[in-house]
């Protein structure tokens, strides 16, 4: 196996790793209602981390406009 082989392995490994998709990098600045509204869900979920939260809020998001299509 070539190096250039051996490299898109590796990046295939680490982007799709055996539990599944590994994720994705994203750096965003937020508008102040958004921000705002997740101090608040921070706030209500203290159990869960702000990662976490706009996880579940952009699944959910998903999941409700596949509902009403």
């Amino acid at each position: 196996m070539t190096a250039a082989e051996r490299a898109a392995v590796s990046r295939f490994r680490r982007r799709y790793p055996m539990e599944g998709y590994s994720g994705k990098p994203v750096s965003v600045m937020l508008s102040g209602d958004a921000h705002l509204a997740l101090d608040a869900l921070v706030s209500v979920y203290s159990d869960k981390s702000q990662k976490e939260i706009i996880d579940l809020a952009l699944v959910h998001l998903l999941k409700s406009r596949q509902v009403t299509e």
